[in-house]
């Protein structure tokens, strides 16, 4: 699957999920490969969800198969797009094809070698985050 991404290691990959599972595993599975993930909250939709991947500068992101959070994908699909952004819903289908690839130990430790003490854990994108953003802006303008 990084193959097929083309995922590239200190690369951040945006992640848009509810608490659950699929979103634990994809941490541990980005923090394995040497990337980290820009944690977006599964609750921004429109602007707000299209600054923090912008700012974030992830070119993948991750999708929970919340039927919510698709619908707010979809609203800003085509701007993702145009971005360069490519979506990757984490549905059953999706979940099936990676529980039918082989385990894999990851071979190539170059996509690790960059990771340090100081090297990016994780981004955590909040609505608090957004509003303070937002909050900035209209001080700016005033």
């Amino acid at each position: 699957m990084r193959e097929e991404l083309g995922i590239q290691g200190e690369e951040l990959i945006g992640f848009y999920y509810t608490n659950g599972v699929p979103y634990v595993h994809s941490l541990l599975a980005a923090w394995g490969i040497g990337t980290a993930p820009a944690q977006i909250n599964y609750n921004l939709g429109g602007a707000g969800l299209l600054h923090c991947i912008k700012t974030a500068g992830t070119r993948i992101l991750m999708v929970d198969e919340d039927a919510e959070c698709r619908a707010r994908i979809e609203e800003v699909r085509g701007k993702l797009e145009e971005m360069g952004v490519r979506i990757v819903i984490m549905d059953g289908a999706m979940r099936d094809r990676i529980m039918a690839m082989p385990p894999t130990r990851l071979e190539d430790p170059s996509l690790r070698q960059h990771v340090k003490g100081t090297s990016t854990l994780m981004l955590i994108y909040t609505r608090f985050v957004i509003a303070v953003f937002l909050a900035e802006l209209v001080l700016i303008a005033n």
